[in-house]
């Protein structure tokens, strides 16, 4: 899936990626949060849907480096963000973007999302993960005294 990719490097102390697929956004309550992660927002369709069409993560450099982020599985290359993926009862695929929901209070008439998968993570953060490289390997500032 080709997602259209938007990273913001380090500003007012976070950085964000937003992957957006293209499709229509809803407008009435079109944006959701992650039960369990408030700096996730999901966009879903207009015809109130279930399928991410886009996807905002803030503090994305949190998640880095891939390889030891506990919730990446290298394998398939895929990061899931949020929890109790146990508990989820629907699953729903929008190309790379997965989003699972489960019950809430409200349930049959509501369901809330609880976690989502970005598959080929490596690909759709790659210019996170260029930034968060860059900013291990850059040297540290030292002040060293010179002498008169």
């Amino acid at each position: 899936m080709n997602l259209r990719v938007k990273y913001s490097p380090m500003e007012e102390g976070f950085d964000a990626i937003v992957l957006d697929s293209g499709d229509e956004r809803g407008i009435d309550n079109g944006s959701i949060d992650l039960e369990f992660n408030p700096h996730v927002i999901i966009d879903l369709p207009p015809d109130d849907g279930k399928a991410p069409v886009s996807l905002e993560v803030l503090w994305i450099s949190d998640l880095l480096p891939l390889e030891t982020n506990e919730d990446y599985c290298a394998e398939t290359d895929t990061l899931t963000i949020g929890e109790e993926l146990e508990t989820a009862t629907l699953v729903v695929e929008n190309g790379d973007l997965v989003l699972y929901w489960r019950p809430d209070r409200n349930y049959p008439d509501e369901l809330t999302a609880i976690a989502v998968d970005i598959r080929n993570a490596s690909e759709h953060l790659a210019p996170a993960i260029a930034a968060h490289q860059h900013k291990q390997t850059k040297p540290s500032q030292k002040y060293v005294k010179i002498p008169r």
